[in-house]
């Protein structure tokens, strides 16, 4: 309700209707502050006579806020994946469409400044020590770990310090990282397809790196199912070769070789010749096997039986 009166307080702002004569005989311009500072909830009944104030009807301002976070949204997760992956031309190209000036949702302006600070460090302008220290700061850690509700952009970037190796509390974040996945009464608020499945990527691959190999397969099998639920190939590659790095060293040889199977079929499916090749080189280097040759000798073995 707050980030709607929020999206609602913009709309007065773009017809210059002051906040004085758009409360006037509704209620107290101190309660609406309290309103959209979120010290208050604010009722639904009000909603109508202010959507009156601004001559637009309730549905349409519902459906245009709901259209509107919804791109906030998905430009702020493309500006941080474009961060992420070191594309910062593109990043800049992103970030210049979004909204600074107004945020709807405080999920989406939590990995807003997160992504600001990526972008800084990733411009070698702040050092590995102070961006943990923004990180750390943004989401209020340790005390973070204590809320019950988190939404899924606070999940994200407590599951990245699992990556950072300047932090040195993994152990007891990445046990609460797998409590909150494994208790259905723990709730990740604002689940996007994206940075759901990075976060368990994550989470699967720090498994793998602490030789708990049972748990990165579970994960790793998380975005297998996740990705066939949206008919998706987010983080499936690595997925499947997780999947096959933890059954094989858990010495589980038919399993292991069918999970590099499900490796070449998604990676076939993707044809991306460059993607193929940077995985001939991976599987070799991992498992001393020449992926070309292994994959037809078990296609030929599979079509013998």
């Amino acid at each position: 309700m707050n980030e709607l009166i929020i999206y609602i307080d913009h709309l007065r702002s773009l017809k210059n209707i002051s906040q004085d004569q758009f409360v006037e005989g509704v209620i107290s311009l101190r309660q609406y502050h309290r309103y959209i500072a979120g010290k208050s909830s604010f009722p639904y009944s009000l909603f109508e006579p202010l959507s009156k104030k601004l001559n637009i009807s309730f549905d349409i301002i519902l459906e245009n806020f709901q259209m509107d976070k919804k791109l906030e949204n998905k430009l702020i997760i493309e500006y941080y994946h474009a961060t992420l992956n070191h594309n910062l031309d593109l990043a800049e190209t992103i970030k210049r469409k979004i909204n600074t000036s107004n945020f709807y949702s405080n999920p989406s302006l939590l990995l807003y400044n997160h992504t600001e600070d990526l972008c800084l460090f990733e411009r070698n302008q702040i050092s590995d020590i102070e961006m943990l220290s923004r990180t750390l700061s943004l989401i209020d850690y340790p005390n973070v770990l204590n809320v019950a509700l988190l939404n899924i952009y606070e999940f994200l970037i407590l599951s990245s310090l699992l990556t950072a190796n300047t932090f040195k509390d993994k152990t007891t974040l990445y046990h609460k990282l797998v409590s909150i996945i494994n208790d259905d009464t723990m709730v990740l608020t604002n689940k996007h397809h994206s940075v759901y499945l990075l976060s368990l990527y994550r989470l699967s691959r720090y498994s793998s790196s602490i030789e708990n190999y049972e748990d990165s397969i579970k994960f790793a099998k998380m975005i297998v199912a996740y990705n066939k639920e949206i008919h998706s190939f987010l983080y499936l590659d690595h997925a499947y070769l997780l999947i096959a790095v933890g059954y094989h060293r858990l010495n589980k040889i038919s399993l292991f070789h069918k999970s590099l199977i499900n490796l070449y079929h998604v990676i076939k499916t993707i044809d991306s010749p460059s993607l193929i090749e940077s995985y001939k080189k991976k599987i070799y280097n991992i498992f001393k096997i020449d992926y070309k040759s292994f994959v037809l000798e078990y296609i030929k073995k599979a079509n013998t039986n």
